[in-house]
């Protein structure tokens, strides 16, 4: 309709003409030239007709091909267009190339421009691959790592990760403090992580554990000495019940640490009076059995051990032989201990005594030099071995089925089996040793002479101790170390080293006493060897 229809309609309706301008101005209020309904907003001159904007479905700020009139832009409409891939807000112009098989920067190529990686064949599945097998693609396929650093493949702990140890003490154990992972053994660590001190090699799991003066925990058990049980080397430590502070030797007990009542020392024979001395405690003979043994102390006072009961009173001198003890009492009367039965306690001689004897080997027979000088023997007399000869003794040692005397001039006298084989114009001799089937002597000057079966030992130079037992004797030498000689059987093995001043022999063992007083017994232990 014309204006001019319009200004009828208005004038026969009664209505005030309206000009073409005047409406003109109604319809645009703002002067922007955008009439209504057109115009975004009829009251800013700013705003006017609708813009074109892109439809950006992923709001990445860029919109497809799809377009949408629109007075402003809002959520869901992009300023630009050019997204190839309005899903995935990572694919737009201007994207960072990404090597994944798409067109990222929506150039219209597929990974162009991008490194490619390459995988590595990973067969134990620890992360880490080798460069035995490779592939070249963009994802990582199963199987594979991105990298070639595994040195074993085929154990999936071997890799950079795993951990080793510095092993500064060359032990075989590390410190669990000290680590580093590498694939391959650095020098100077291992794999084992337990070591509780990297400065020792005696200190680590497998060690020993031992008393010591430290309190070290040697096998890293996390206890040490008495606390730990497998402690080895305990020390010995005697009762010292009258604080003297010296122990008695047949009451001691083993441990790492000095028990409260005990003390290292081991002189002390009478443990319940501290006015006892030192030298009335100390060995003044050893004499050994087949599995008993046995010592005359200072005060004249016989401890026995292993096998064989002590027996009460004191005596001026001892012998024992398979398990008979005789003695010379501190009244010059003879005592048996111990089991006598060849013997007979019913048939030892009466009288005043001072040397005695009683069979090695078996024991037959035993004599005994009386106080004028004759001699007595008691027990068996089936090869005339207790029948002695008349004349003045100082000594005597009796052997199985025979029997030896030194006679005041220091020769040598024997009657019974076997005494013809035995030497008597040498000498003259200061002390004589029997064995089961012969005798030793030895003279002032240290000299050793045998005749015996057996006796195949050097017994040249200077020796200061000697006794026999069986087929075999020990002595000691000028330096006190201890040499054995005789039946392989009756040897005693191994030889203590060490300097002793004392020596004795059983049936099959030995045992000697050093300068200290101290007993050291070896051989077979079941036979009597425990020292006291």
């Amino acid at each position: 309709m014309t204006h001019l229809g319009t200004l009828l309609v208005l004038a026969i309706h009664g209505c005030s003409y309206i000009s073409e301008q005047q409406l003109d101005e109604r319809m645009d209020l703002d002067g922007d030239g955008v009439p209504r309904p057109e115009d975004c907003d009829d009251s800013d001159p700013l705003l006017g007709l609708a813009s074109v904007y892109w439809v950006d479905v992923d709001g990445d700020g860029w919109g497809s091909d799809a377009q949408q009139s629109a007075c402003s832009q809002s959520d869901g409409l992009a300023s630009q267009a050019g997204d190839c891939d309005d899903d995935d807000d990572a694919i737009h112009p201007g994207a960072d190339e990404q090597c994944n098989g798409q067109d990222d920067d929506c150039d219209g190529t597929t990974d162009d421009g991008v490194e490619v990686p390459v995988w590595y064949v990973d067969g134990d599945g620890d992360g880490y691959g080798c460069d035995d097998e490779q592939m070249i693609q963009c994802d990582q396929p199963v199987g594979y790592a991105d990298n070639a650093e595994d040195c074993d493949d085929s154990d999936h702990d071997v890799n950079p990760e795993l951990l080793w140890y510095a092993d500064s003490d060359g032990d075989g154990f590390g410190d669990p403090h000290n680590a580093a992972a590498a694939c391959l053994q650095p020098i100077g660590y291992v794999s084992d992580h337990r070591d509780c001190d990297d400065t020792r090699d005696d200190v680590h799991p497998d060690a020993t554990e031992r008393c010591d003066d430290d309190d070290s925990d040697e096998d890293c058990d996390g206890l040490a000495e008495d606390d730990d049980p497998d402690s080895t080397e305990p020390f010995t430590w005697y009762a010292d019940s009258d604080g003297d502070g010296f122990g008695d030797l047949f009451d001691q007990t083993q441990a790492c640490e000095r028990p409260a009542g005990y003390t290292d020392n081991n002189t002390d024979c009478n443990d319940g009076d501290a006015s006892v001395t030192d030298s009335a405690c100390r060995w003044v003979d050893l004499k050994l059995g087949q599995s008993s043994s046995c010592g005359l102390l200072g005060d004249g006072t016989v401890e026995c051990w292993h096998g064989i009961s002590s027996p009460s009173g004191q005596f001026l001198d001892i012998d024992l032989g398979y398990d008979c003890g005789v003695g010379v009492m501190a009244d010059g009367s003879l005592a048996h201990w111990g089991n006598c039965g060849h013997v007979g306690t019913d048939k030892k001689p009466s009288g005043s005594f001072t040397d005695v004897s009683v069979g090695t080997g078996i024991d037959y027979h035993a004599c005994a030099v009386a106080s004028d000088g004759s001699i007595a023997c008691w027990g068996e007399d089936n090869q005339g071995e207790s029948t002695p000869p008349e004349g003045s003794f100082t000594a005597i040692s009796v052997g199985e089925t025979f029997s030896c005397a030194l006679n005041t001039a220091g020769a040598l006298q024997c009657w019974g089996d076997q005494a013809d084989a035995i030497a008597t114009d040498a000498g003259p001799w200061e002390r004589i040793e029997a064995a089961r089937q012969g005798l030793c002597a030895m003279d002032a000057a240290g000299g050793v002479e045998c005749w015996y079966y057996g006796a195949d030992g050097p017994w040249s130079g200077t020796w200061t101790d000697l006794d026999c037992d069986e087929y075999a004797c020990c002595a000691l030498d000028t330096s006190g170390s201890v040499q054995c000689f005789g039946s392989a059987t009756y040897i005693y093995d191994p030889i203590p080293e060490g300097s002793f001043v004392q020596i004795a022999t059983g049936l099959y063992h030995a045992c000697a006493a050093d300068a200290d007083n101290v007993v050291t017994c070896w051989g077979r232990c079941t036979y009597g060897c425990p020292a006291p």
